[in-house]
Order: structure tokens, then sequence, then C-alpha cells
């Protein structure tokens, strides 16, 4: 069953902008199809979802 709005706000994975991008991966790992809000702040700087990932080839421990 899909999730509806209710769920899917309430459940919101965040992370700072200057976080390691291997947080973002984590969280997606967890809950595939879902994506990890990137914050600066207050300010929504971007997602970050499975689709962002597909083609990454650096090191995710060490990439912001």
């Amino acid at each position: 069953m899909a999730a509806g709005i209710k769920e899917l706000v309430s459940n919101v994975e965040s992370m700072e902008y200057d976080q390691s991008l291997s947080k973002a991966i984590s969280a997606i790992a967890r809950q595939p199809a879902h994506g990890v809000v990137v914050m600066r702040g207050k300010d929504l700087v971007g997602v970050v979802d499975d689709r962002c990932l597909r083609d990454y080839n650096d090191d995710a421990t060490t990439t912001k």
C-alpha cells in the first residue's frame, strides 16, 4: 500500500549539507525509494535519493 502524505512528511530523514554523503546512503539503504532532505540550517539545499546515487563513483565517506 502506498504511503500517504502524512506518513511521508512525518518520516522525513534530513541531514546538514556539510555531513558525509555516507549518512544519506545509509538512510536510503534502510528505506529504499526514500530520499534525504539536505539542509543548511533552516534552508533547504536539496534532496538526495537513489537516482542521485546510481552513477556516483567517488568515495562516499569523504564526500560532503
